[in-house]
C-alpha cells in the first residue's frame, strides 16, 4: 500500500504489502470490520469456491472470486502508483536506468511510527476518507 519496501515474494502465499501495511490492515479489520484482500492467494483472504456445494453456493463463490480479482488488480495498480510517486519524488533518478531495491528501501526507510504514518495515509486515500470513522464498526452479531 506504501510502496516503501518490498512486499510479498515470488510464492503464492505471499502478502503484496509490507509489515507494517498488513499490521494495519487487520487493526482496521478489528476495528471498523474493514479488511483489503492484500493476500496473493484467494485462500489467504478467505475467498474460495467450494467444489461439492450446491450450485447456488457456488456460483455466490464465483461471484466473491470476481470481486476478489477486480480488487486485487485495483490494489496493484494502487500499489504502481505509489511506487511511480515515490519514484519521482527523486528527480536525479529520472536519469538513471534502474535504481536497486537496497537504495530504494534505503531512501524511504522510516520509524515505526512514521512507517505506520505512511500506511495509515495510504488507506485513507486508497479508500477515499478522511477519517476511518466514516467506516463504522463491526457487527458484532455476525462474529
Amino acid at each position: 500500500m506504501c510502496a516503501a519496501s518490498i512486499a510479498g515474494g515470488t510464492g503464492r502465499y505471499s502478502w503484496n504489502v509490507c509489515e507494517v501495511c498488513l499490521k494495519f490492515n487487520r487493526s482496521l479489520n478489528t476495528k471498523y470490520g474493514v479488511c483489503l484482500p492484500l493476500g496473493r492467494h484467494s485462500i489467504m483472504n478467505g475467498i474460495s469456491i467450494p467444489i461439492h456445494a450446491a450450485k447456488s453456493v457456488q456460483e455466490e463463490g464465483i461471484t466473491e472470486m470476481l470481486n476478489f480479482l477486480d480488487k486485487a488488480q485495483s490494489l496493484s495498480d494502487w500499489g504502481n502508483l505509489q511506487a511511480r510517486t515515490l519514484f519521482e519524488s527523486i528527480p536525479s533518478w529520472r536519469k538513471e536506468p534502474f535504481i536497486r531495491l537496497r537504495r530504494w528501501e534505503e531512501k524511504f526507510a522510516l520509524s515505526k511510527v512514521k512507517a505506520t504514518t505512511r500506511s495509515v495515509t495510504a488507506f485513507k486515500q486508497y479508500l477515499r476518507i478522511e477519517d476511518f470513522s466514516v467506516l463504522g464498526s463491526p457487527d458484532v452479531s455476525q462474529e
